[in-house]
């Protein structure tokens, strides 16, 4: 029995070292493809280790950049799509993730070209607040002919037009991100399962030392995964909104 179990594990073992390459290979070949500028080099090890069960987080640093990249790999047991509308759905991230005031300010809620305001309270230092556009990719989608979705956000936060839009209650007490940028990039591997690589690249403004700009980083990762799926399995089953996928067809 025991040997059996061995060669099961071995076998499994292989069987995701032969995914991991093949993942880690197309993320490569997509980077060209992407919207995100820079997403991360992450490792063939890394990989592996989130296709075995493991929420992989890291940190890669930026010469002459005080905030580091923080990025990490999970695999959620969820459809693509249903995924998807998790992501997208920030209207109702407040709370669930590590946000308390999430809303669409401008564009059609859950299209590409919307844009959002966010702020998040934290402990010691001044609260945070930004706005991003949000696009979607509709050319990589329909390239890889539905397999890869990709959502990339950037600040908009020096738009005096868009900072218009941003009520003075919401921001009095906090203090403006001074810039970021990012992605989701989801990978369906079957029909209730998705490789995700997640990135968030942000200067928390204000006068923070470089070490707690990157932790800033670093915990958005980690919370920003574990929310996601909390999102994903609780609210997206019975939300009643209508989506659509990168390329804006209906879901």
């Amino acid at each position: 029995m025991t040997a059996l179990l061995l060669l099961a594990g071995l076998a499994l073992s292989s069987a995701h070292a032969d995914e991991a390459t093949q993942i880690h290979q197309q993320l490569i070949a997509l980077r060209a493809q992407r919207l995100a500028p820079g997403p991360p080099q992450v490792t063939v090890g890394q990989v592996r280790a989130a296709l075995g069960g493991t929420t992989v987080t890291d940190l890669e640093m930026v010469e002459g950049v005080k905030a580091a990249k923080g990025y990490g790999l999970k695999v959620y047991d969820l459809p693509v799509a249903a995924l998807w509308k998790a992501v997208v759905d920030e209207r109702h991230h407040a709370n669930y993730l590590p946000v308390q005031v999430s809303k669409v300010i401008q564009g059609d809620p859950t299209q590409t070209g919307r844009t959002i305001f966010q702020y998040i309270d934290l402990p010691v230092v001044s609260d945070r607040w930004w706005t991003v556009m949000l696009t979607h990719n509709a050319d990589l989608y329909q390239a890889t002919e539905g397999q890869v979705w990709e959502l990339y956000w950037e600040d908009r936060n020096q738009d005096a037009a868009t900072l218009k839009r941003i009520p003075e209650l919401w921001i009095e007490d906090g203090v403006p991100l001074a810039w970021t940028k990012g992605s989701w990039l989801l990978i369906s591997l079957g029909p209730n399962r998705t490789f995700v690589e997640y990135y968030v690249w942000s200067d928390p403004g204000g006068r923070l030392p470089t070490g707690l700009a990157t932790r800033f980083s670093a915990g958005a990762v980690d919370d920003n995964l574990a929310g996601m799926q909390d999102f994903a399995n609780k609210h997206v089953p019975t939300c009643t909104h209508s989506f659509t996928g990168p390329d804006g067809q209906p879901l």
